[in-house]
């Protein structure tokens, strides 16, 4: 009779036992301060980079993201902010339970594109590690489980940088550029040399061009590889 009112009691010791359990976790992840960071960043307006800013506050929170940014963002920037608290979350394994707030202020008439992405995934990263970040600068696009793409206006975008940062990475499938050089191409018929000033393309290694001005290009697959780089 005993035994068969203890086997009876065992559901619901263990259900106590679970919810004491589960109650213990979560406050061992529950967080009871804000947090504030600034990610420098870099955009392309008027034809050429420009350096800005971007300040991520935490507060203790349910996972809630939201965007303050002037002047005006296209959508493909707001779900790439998205994307990069995901993936900043996905990547460090985190539990702490944060709502975000992402402000950008820049000088331009509209902020567009994704390529705040990786800066912003940087940033968020750093929050939950309670780390610091270095004296670096990043871009490109990044999806909700920290795959770095390629962007636009990476040349425009490393003069920029370079002149206030010491580093830059950027996604690697933008470490190799393309430019189009006029070559003299001659050609004799009958005596007669004719030359004609053709368009060649060459590509130039951003690594090791940069390095002649004391300017290190970081390329990067993943929100993981720049974690590596930019977080002290």
């Amino acid at each position: 009779m005993k035994l068969n009112t203890l086997k009876n009691l065992l559901p619901i010791i263990f259900f106590f036992l679970g919810y004491f359990f589960a109650k213990s976790f979560d406050k061992s992840i529950e967080i009871n301060e804000s947090k504030l960071i600034e990610v420098p960043a870099v955009a392309i307006a008027d034809g050429g980079g420009v350096l800005t800013k971007i300040q991520i506050t935490a507060k203790p929170g349910k996972g809630h993201i939201y965007l303050d940014i002037k002047p005006f963002s296209e959508p493909t920037t707001q779900q790439s902010f998205y994307n990069a608290v995901k993936a900043a979350y996905f990547v460090t394994k985190s539990n702490k339970k944060y709502d975000f707030t992402i402000s950008v202020k820049a000088n331009t008439s509209l902020i567009g594109g994704p390529s705040a992405g990786l800066a912003v995934a940087l940033g968020v990263s750093a929050l939950l590690l309670d780390k610091k970040l270095k004296n670096c600068v990043a871009t490109g696009v990044v999806d909700s489980y920290g795959n770095v793409y390629p962007v636009g206006g990476i040349i425009e975008k490393a003069k920029a940088v370079m002149q206030k940062y010491n580093c830059f990475i950027i996604p690697w499938q933008n470490r190799y550029y393309t430019v189009y050089l006029y070559k003299e191409k001659c050609h004799t018929i009958l005596g007669i040399k004719t030359c004609t000033m053709v368009l060649e393309p060459k590509q130039i290694d951003l690594v090791q061009y940069f390095k002649q001005f004391n300017f290190t290009i970081i390329p990067v697959k993943n929100l993981r590889e720049a974690i590596n780089y930019a977080i002290e």
